[in-house]
């Protein structure tokens, strides 16, 4: 099963370095030329934040995917984030009522570190 606190510290680590929020679709696309061996075919460019190219793709959708991922690479750190302790709290909830532990304060010993 997948650590998803480790996933999720990947990822952040991932966006922090790659800066893809600024990243962008050249709106023009490009044709390579069979005078240097290329086949004639058509590509796009996705910008990076300092005007380089971060990637050539062969299709406007792929673009525009590889463009738009750090946002949602962002957008799903977040809801995994949410999710994760929505998860945690909803466990150790059932866990305490399992346990015979319900209403304020817990008076079972065994989950004083939870409820301090």
């Amino acid at each position: 099963m997948t650590d998803l606190p480790q996933l999720i510290a990947r990822a952040e680590k991932a966006l922090r370095q790659a800066e893809p929020e600024d990243w962008t679709v050249d709106p023009d696309a490009y044709q390579l030329s069979p005078d240097n061996g290329m086949d004639n075919d058509t590509y796009w460019d996705v910008d990076g934040a300092n005007g380089g190219w971060v990637a050539h793709v062969q299709n406007l959708p792929c673009a525009e995917f590889i463009a738009g991922s750090g946002r949602l690479i962002a957008e799903l750190v977040s809801a995994l984030k949410e999710s994760h302790a929505t998860n945690e709290r909803l466990c150790t909830e059932l866990e305490q009522l399992r346990d015979g532990c319900v209403g304020e304060p817990c008076r079972n010993p065994d989950h004083y570190e939870v409820r301090s």
